[in-house]
């Protein structure tokens, strides 16, 4: 094209809008604004239609299961989530089956639930991958933690576990766990005999950071109070970043994140207190096979990440292990903490599940407060046992887990789920059933959860995950939750600080489960 022809193009274009800009103004100036508002929405909804069309088109070649209709330009099918999730669940599996198609603030999102559900559940990383959807794009942790720690998290993290805190091997972490609780109590705790917790959560956070630090990361670390403190307010400060992140484009993130909760002073605080441990450990074993001797080492979770060997045969820097124990601070304390606090408030709510409870403590370990608990009390309480289990089915999300399809991804009755799409399984559904709408306070039965332990998983109890994604942590996840129930019920008698009881479970969005943080009264029992 020649300049004399880019110049002509451009002559024609300025003469066209000469020519229509005097007809803008004089129609703007002539409208009313109310007209002007109808046809500006009008244009906005003729865009969102295009913008869903080129969507469809996009996806026509695959099987795609059936979308729910109904939705609301922008917001989709969220206000009727907002409004009575579990029915609209129920109602959409009724008409369309196990899975299909919802949209969720304007963005389409596949529902799985039955056996489809269990099939999305179990899927592979390689098709369905948690890192790429809930932690990336809800949690937004790679703004928190490096590349090479995703990959410890992800890839070393549950062989460690498996290795370190295994059901055989979650024993011997009971005295650990019962020393740091203690801790726990001391310093979280008024020395009053009876108190009012405005914020129990902030309890429950770092009441599991006191019991995490010493057992998992080391006893050389395990009184310090910065690296608990950091252990426990990293969890927060992740979370209370979400809603921001959410309602600001992706593109604007890097601008917002230097001022937002400090991410960096957790690296930092790991740097300088965790790294040294790595170096004095590899030290210390070193030095002993120079002289030929056994080194004893430590039976925690940073020796099993420091001597983690990679495929190229090489070890982690001290450095890296230490900002890996972030992943392992974020998994620990937020979801046992969360699901503590679900139990804690069940227990608060109902007085006749508490006495219960009470009543099998007395009988397994006494009436005296001051009797150590060991392992073998923790083993023989079985009603304990189903309340923890049925807190936890209870408090599942009614839209849950957020994996992001990376490659088609088949399910057995032959819908597919194109490659970018995210993944929602119904787990509240699939762990109550029909029973999922049952959420009255007075309604919740614990001997619904049979004889079976909370750390089994079935398929009515999907809380921990299924098959090769079943979390490793559970069996030590769960003996810091009935252990610190036992404790508080034997030092405190717990109740709601108001006549009327929260709810324990709260949904955000009309989905997603959290537990109350209505505030709870302490009084300390008679010895």
């Amino acid at each position: 094209m020649t300049d004399t022809t880019i110049s002509r193009s451009i002559e024609t274009v300025l003469k066209i809008v000469n020519d229509i800009s005097p007809r803008i103004a004089s129609a703007y100036q002539t409208t009313t604004r109310n007209e002007l508002i109808l046809v500006g929405g009008a244009a906005l909804f003729s865009v969102y239609n295009l913008v869903q069309y080129i969507k469809d088109k996009s996806t026509a070649k695959y099987y795609l299961p059936p979308r729910v209709p109904f939705a609301l330009p922008l917001v989709g099918h969220s206000l009727y989530l907002l409004w009575d999730s579990n029915q609209f669940i129920d109602w959409c599996a009724k008409k369309y089956g196990e899975v299909y198609e919802i949209s969720i603030m304007g963005k389409i999102v596949t529902v799985a639930s039955g056996l489809s559900g269990q099939e999305a559940l179990k899927a592979d990383t390689d098709f369905l991958s948690l890192e790429e959807g809930v932690i990336k794009d809800v949690l937004y942790l790679q703004y928190a933690i490096d590349k090479t720690t995703f990959e410890i998290g992800f890839y070393v993290n549950p062989v460690v576990a498996k290795a370190v805190i295994s059901h055989k091997k979650v024993p011997r972490h009971t005295e650990g766990i019962l020393k740091g609780m203690d801790a726990g109590f001391k310093n979280l705790l008024p020395a009053t005999d009876s108190f009012v917790l405005k914020d129990p959560n902030h309890f429950f956070q770092r009441l599991i950071a006191h019991m995490s630090v010493p057992t998992l990361i080391g006893k050389e670390v395990g009184d310090n109070a910065t690296v608990i403190e950091s252990f426990a307010a990293f969890t927060a400060d992740v979370t209370d970043n979400i809603p921001i992140f959410m309602s600001v484009p992706v593109v604007f993130h890097r601008f917002i994140t230097p001022y937002l909760q400090s991410f960096k002073r957790h690296r930092v605080i790991m740097s300088k207190f965790i790294a040294p441990v790595v170096e004095s450990r590899r030290q210390a074993a070193d030095a002993a096979k120079l002289k030929g001797e056994t080194y004893k080492a430590e039976d925690d979770f940073l020796q099993g990440l420091l001597e983690f060997v990679k495929p190229d045969g090489t070890n982690y820097t001290a450095d890296q292990v230490a900002q890996a124990t972030l992943l392992v601070a974020f998994a620990s304390v937020h979801t046992t903490a969360t699901n503590l606090a679900f139990c804690a408030y069940w227990i608060v709510s109902r007085p006749d599940i508490k006495q219960a409870i009470l009543e099998e403590i007395e009988s397994v370990v006494g009436k005296d407060i001051n009797t150590e608990l060991t392992y073998e009390h923790f083993e023989n309480m079985p009603y304990l046992d189903k309340v923890i289990r049925e807190s936890v089915r209870q408090g599942a999300d009614v839209l849950a887990v957020g994996k992001k399809c990376l490659k088609t991804f088949t399910f057995s009755n032959g819908y597919q789920v194109p490659a970018g799409r995210v993944v929602e399984t119904t787990n509240r559904r699939l762990n109550m059933g029909l029973s999922a709408n049952r959420v009255d306070i007075s309604e919740m039965d614990p001997l619904e959860s049979g004889s079976r332990p909370p750390t089994t998983a079935s398929r009515d109890y999907v809380t921990f995950g299924m098959g090769k994604h079943l979390c490793p942590g559970r069996f030590f996840a769960v003996l810091e939750i009935k252990l610190t129930i036992i404790q508080l019920l034997r030092q405190y008698d717990i109740t709601p600080s108001t006549s009327s009881p929260a709810h324990p479970v709260k949904l955000i969005g009309g989905f997603m489960a959290t537990n109350s943080s209505a505030p709870i009264r302490f009084t300390k029992r008679k010895l």
